[in-house]
């Protein structure tokens, strides 16, 4: 489905941003991106262990060993996806009520009822006498991959919205570090004409370094003014607040280029599909 296929690119986005080494992602949002991804492996492998069946009740025909055999496989790799989501929910106590809702109807839908059916279906197999006419079939099978789809979108958001929380709250602390460093700013600049020319000159600097951080210029070099006394003091003081506006400035360029690449890579799963 359309909507599917557009939270692949967030999804993508997502882990890419948690793989960085500049981000700092919370807890909740890997955890999120995490069940996601599993997400999507459960649609995938059920997806495909779906079809054979599917195809097989179309045509009234019997399902091969072979083609049996690989949908074990499949069915396997989808209950062990589905096992590692469970135990990622077992771990958080402040399940958002939505993800909760959404793994709730894949329990007991996807891996409940429609699996009681899958069953059913794969026991009649070999001799084609199904209990399900293909509409049926494919109408139930169709519901129960919707529920898995839904547990990827409410995951996928949850995410989105813990990274955008993070990214704001950064955001926020930098601003109020830059506007305190700008403040002592003033205030040694105010006190620097009664400081002999030597300090006055480090002040100076000083003042110059608070304000290339708070526009962004983040090249500056403020250890040179890091020596061991008050002036050294606010000089280290500014050195954490350069920090904290590179690793801003990393998240950001980190979203920018995860949305860069997780478009082409949508590019590129929309074309293997076509």
């Amino acid at each position: 489905p359309d909507r599917f296929q557009a939270h692949i690119e967030q999804w993508q986005s997502a882990s890419l941003l948690l793989e960085s080494d500049d981000a700092a992602p919370p807890p909740e949002a890997a955890l999120e991106a995490r069940i996601q991804d599993l997400s999507w492996e459960i649609r995938e492998f059920a997806g495909r262990d779906r079809t054979y069946l599917a195809i097989a009740a179309a045509n009234g025909a019997a399902v091969s060993a072979t083609q049996l055999r690989e949908m074990a496989v499949l069915d396997a790799a989808a209950r062990r996806a589905w096992v590692q989501v469970s135990t990622l929910l077992g771990s958080r106590a402040d399940i958002p009520a939505d993800l909760n809702a959404a793994s709730v109807a894949v329990a007991d839908e996807t891996f409940g009822s429609y699996a009681t059916i899958r069953s059913r279906m794969i026991g009649a197999a070999q001799t084609a006498n199904y209990p399900l006419t293909f509409a049926e079939f494919f109408a139930t099978s169709s519901a129960a991959l919707e529920r898995v789809e839904a547990l990827n979108f409410a995951a996928g958001d949850g995410a989105a919205r813990s990274i955008d929380s993070l990214e704001a709250d950064a955001t926020r602390a930098l601003a109020f570090n830059l506007v305190l460093a700008l403040l002592l700013a003033i205030g040694l600049a105010a006190a620097a004409r009664f400081i002999i020319v030597g300090v006055s000159g480090r002040i100076s600097g000083l003042s110059h370094a608070m304000t290339d951080i708070a526009e962004g210029r983040l090249d500056v070099d403020v250890t040179r003014f890091a020596r061991a006394d008050e002036i050294g003091d606010m000089a280290r003081a500014t050195q954490i607040f350069k920090e904290q506006a590179a690793q801003i400035a990393a998240l950001r360029a980190a979203l920018a280029e995860a949305a860069a690449r997780a478009a082409a890579e949508k590019r590129a799963a929309l074309a293997a599909l076509a």
